[in-house]
């Protein structure tokens, strides 16, 4: 899926460009992950400036707000971690064991 996503359209074989418009026509919430990402893309590879990163800010993080959980793994709602039952990280994260050398100096 990574793949899919994150190859440049140009380099897609016909083939996984069909696989990734049936994944995306599927499901609305990769659709948006897709475009907000190729949107991204764009915004970092021209350059394009301040304006259209805090467009896309805005737009993700409205999305971000109106995801469904129909396809979240389980348990998510209940601890709010996003982790498939096969996840090496399912549940709540352990707490960083690193330090911070800003006290230090």
């Amino acid at each position: 899926m990574t793949r899919l996503i994150l190859t440049h359209p140009d380099n897609r074989s016909e083939a996984d460009r069909v696989v990734l418009k049936e994944l995306r026509d599927r499901s609305p919430d990769l659709d948006t992950a897709y475009e907000l990402g190729a949107r991204f893309a764009e915004i970092l590879v021209h350059r394009q400036g301040r304006e259209k990163l805090e467009q896309w800010t805005h737009d993700a993080e409205q999305s971000a707000s109106t995801l469904s959980c129909e396809d979240s793994p389980p348990g998510s709602a209940r601890t709010g971690t996003r982790s498939w039952p096969t996840s090496p990280c399912t549940g709540t994260p352990a707490p960083s064991k690193a330090t911070s050398t800003a006290s230090r100096c």
